[in-house]
């Protein structure tokens, strides 16, 4: 019966423990798309600043020459 009682015990620490692995493994893949994520939103930001910056150095340059 002990036997018994200890096997059922060690199932089911092992399943636990496969399983938070699992979960650990999912946030660590879940967290690398939201970095990835992360990183092209703050990449069209600069762009963007960017395109924003050009576009006014070209209406100041239309201003001046008229």
């Amino acid at each position: 019966m002990l036997a018994i009682v200890g096997a059922v015990v060690t199932l089911a620490k092992a399943r636990k423990s496969s399983l938070l692995g699992s979960t650990r493994e999912e946030l660590q893949v879940d967290r690398n798309i939201l970095e990835k994520l992360q990183d092209e939103i703050k990449n069209e930001e600069a762009e963007r600043k960017h395109d924003e910056k050009v576009k006014n150095k070209q209406r100041d340059r239309i201003a001046e020459a008229k």
